[in-house]
């Protein structure tokens, strides 16, 4: 099966597909010479063979903006890899983190990943969840809801969400075994 390549603009959240090409080395040449559609844009290239395969991280001066890379030619680096260090960038466990610290992943900062993940195949995890928002002198759940949308700027979150029926809402003082199906006391949001 032959592959296909884009140009996408991960200087757009999500990414943006540009233009398509038959060869790696044409969408090279495209954000070399410059993306009549995105000018000044960070570009990157996705290999598509049913399936997103690869992404080509161009060098730093063939680019408008985007990370200051150190590489002369396109950096390609397998989707799989790249959705284990998205998940790696959000672990909550100390060692991971430490190894995401300490790794040199220049090409790949975790909001570009973020941007890239149509392509990665990893929606927005916040997304879909179930969330209470609880007094938090009493830890009573106040409402509770689906969150439908989740909106990322300037290192804040702010979540979109469908209140539940009332009659859904657990009227607990805290006891987990009273959330409804789908729900973790991790997923609170605390009034206030």
């Amino acid at each position: 099966m032959s592959s296909t390549y884009y140009v996408l603009c991960v200087s757009h959240d999500p990414a943006t597909q540009g233009t398509e090409h038959r060869t790696r080395g044409d969408a090279a040449e495209t954000i070399k010479t410059g993306s009549a559609l995105h000018p000044g844009c960070d570009l990157v290239i996705e290999e598509v063979s049913g399936g997103p395969v690869e992404i080509g991280c161009p060098p730093a001066g063939s680019r408008g903006s985007g990370p200051r890379c150190y590489h002369q030619d396109v950096r390609w680096t397998d989707v799989e890899w790249l959705r284990l260090l998205s998940r790696a960038y959000t672990s909550t466990d100390p060692k991971v983190s430490e190894a995401v610290r300490q790794g040199r992943f220049t090409c790949w900062p975790q909001e570009r990943l973020h941007r890239l993940r149509g392509s990665l195949g990893i929606e927005d995890e916040a997304r879909e969840r179930l969330v209470a928002l609880t007094d938090p002198d009493t830890g009573r759940v106040l409402a509770a809801g689906k969150v439908t949308d989740v909106d990322r700027a300037d290192g804040d979150m702010t979540l979109t969400v469908v209140q539940q029926d009332p009659l859904d809402v657990p009227r607990s003082d805290g006891d987990p075994a009273t959330l409804p199906p789908g729900m973790n006391w991790r997923d609170h949001i605390t009034a206030g």
